[in-house]
């Protein structure tokens, strides 16, 4: 079975950013599936490889930053499908003031 099978057999858990935006914790700890839009995508040089973030959000604007530990196919503006375990609240100052606070993910597979 191929990675990309066996991840997609897991059983998904449920998600929700309010919830966890509240508790920083998930009901059952676990993958979910998110589909998303990418707002930037960043590659860099990690050790021998590659490290991937996206920051993106949903369909209700809600915004996440996804890491990914190698290269990914996404580019800012598409719209993308991720598994992947939350892992944390984080915030970044926006340029024009204020601040933006996202949900951060690490993923296991793109589609």
């Amino acid at each position: 079975m191929s990675d990309k099978t066996t991840i997609k057999s897991l059983k998904l858990q449920e998600f929700s950013y309010k919830k966890f935006n509240k508790t920083k914790k998930q009901d059952e700890i676990g993958l979910v599936k998110l589909k998303l839009k990418a707002q930037q995508t960043f590659e860099d040089d990690f050790f021998d490889n590659k490290l991937t973030s996206v920051l993106a959000y949903d369909s209700d604007g809600n915004n996440y930053v996804v890491y990914y530990l190698d290269s990914v196919e996404v580019y800012d503006g598409d719209a993308f499908t991720v598994y992947a375990i939350p892992c944390s609240l984080s915030s970044f100052d926006n340029i024009g003031g204020g601040a933006t606070n996202v949900i951060v993910f690490l993923g296991s597979y793109f589609e």
